[in-house]
């Protein structure tokens, strides 16, 4: 688990969680509560390219270094209770020329869903990337998860288009104007 401490400049109040940017050592933590929020989802699990914590860790390294990759962790007292993950620039050969973020996981820890934590992650994220000179973060959702499109739609989200992936399925493209 990684080490948390209310002493940490670094660190800030999120209602009553704490977060913190994520560093390298956090990625063990991240991978299990990918795999553990995964399989208490709402809807579709993870889809197969993310199916167990050991999958989710190799993803994690792999993008921990992406250029411009960030994370941020919201903690209750030592317990990861959630976390959003991403990075600058496009996706899978977009033709994205905007200088855009990209929102690539949110997870929350079933104890702790459906208690606005999620929701709160999201504005740190669009906060963050706003004060990184992004113009857009961008998202994708499965097309057929209503709680998810929800949450992102109430926070200023727009399902620009659908895509569809070899792995996860149909997926929507959601883009927030940050400028």
């Amino acid at each position: 688990m990684s080490e948390f401490s209310n002493n940490n400049p670094e660190q800030s109040a999120l209602g009553e969680f704490y977060l913190r940017a994520g560093i390298a050592a956090d990625i063990e933590a991240m991978a299990l509560l990918t795999e553990r929020a995964s399989a208490h989802s709402v809807g579709e699990p993870l889809p197969p390219t993310i199916p167990n914590a050991a999958e989710a860790y190799g993803e994690l390294q792999k993008r921990r270094h992406y250029d411009g990759y960030w994370s941020h962790l919201a903690f209750d007292a030592d317990k990861l209770a959630g976390f959003t993950a991403g990075y600058s620039g496009t996706w899978k050969g977009e033709d994205d020329k905007t200088n855009s973020q990209y929102l690539w996981l949110l997870m929350v820890d079933p104890d702790y869903q459906r208690r606005g934590l999620g929701r709160a992650l999201v504005r740190v994220a669009a906060d963050a990337s706003k004060q990184n000179g992004a113009e857009n973060l961008i998202l994708y959702a499965a097309s057929d998860n209503t709680r998810e499109s929800k949450l992102y739609e109430s926070e200023g989200f727009e399902k620009v288009s659908s895509v569809l992936s070899d792995t996860q399925g149909e997926l929507a493209k959601y883009c927030l104007k940050l400028k």
